[in-house]
This record gives structure tokens, C-alpha cells and sequence, in this order.
């Protein structure tokens, strides 16, 4: 998956966790999510200093405490994210 980090023209890529095929993304000024298609939630923060010079400053990370639960979409604003799930319910958290 590709963005346009903030402030920079030119497309990076993100690192991905291995089992994700991205169906859908949300994005705000510090944060990406992206659904894969097995319903997961993957969420990628800045970080303000990267573990070496060469490391993408975007970490991935799964969101927990979803677990038995399949993600349909997402939903961003500054300060929300919304997810539906495939139960029908509206799990919003900040992030």
C-alpha cells in the first residue's frame, strides 16, 4: 500500500503485515487504517523517531480487542474512527 506522507509529494510505501489484502482505507492527519479482507483492522502510526535512519516512520499495527469480530469498514475524523462490524455493531474508539 502506497500513501502521501504529510507534507511530502512523493509516494511512500507502508510496510504490511503478511496475511492483508486491503479491501478498504481511512485515513487522518496522523493515522491510517486500512480492512483487509479476512476483516481485520490494521492501523498505522506516525513515529517520531524511527529505529534507524532507513526505517519507515509508519509502524503497522493489528487493533485489539476485535478479536472474533470481522471488520467491514472504517470511517476517520481527527479525533474518531468508526468501525461496522459484521454483527451489526458500531465500535468507535479515538485514536
Amino acid at each position: 500500500m502506497f500513501l502521501l506522507d504529510h507534507g511530502d509529494r512523493s509516494p511512500r510505501q507502508l510496510p504490511m503485515p503478511a496475511d492483508v489484502q486491503v479491501s478498504q482505507v481511512g485515513i487522518t492527519r496522523t493515522n491510517f487504517f486500512a480492512v483487509g479482507e479476512c476483516g481485520r483492522l490494521v492501523m498505522w502510526k506516525h513515529t517520531k523517531t524511527p529505529s534507524s535512519p532507513d526505517a519507515s516512520p509508519w509502524i503497522p499495527r493489528m487493533v485489539g480487542g476485535l478479536s472474533g469480530v470481522k471488520i467491514s469498514l472504517v470511517s476517520c475524523g481527527d479525533s474518531f474512527t468508526a468501525c461496522p462490524s459484521d454483527r451489526g455493531l458500531l465500535m468507535t474508539f479515538c485514536a
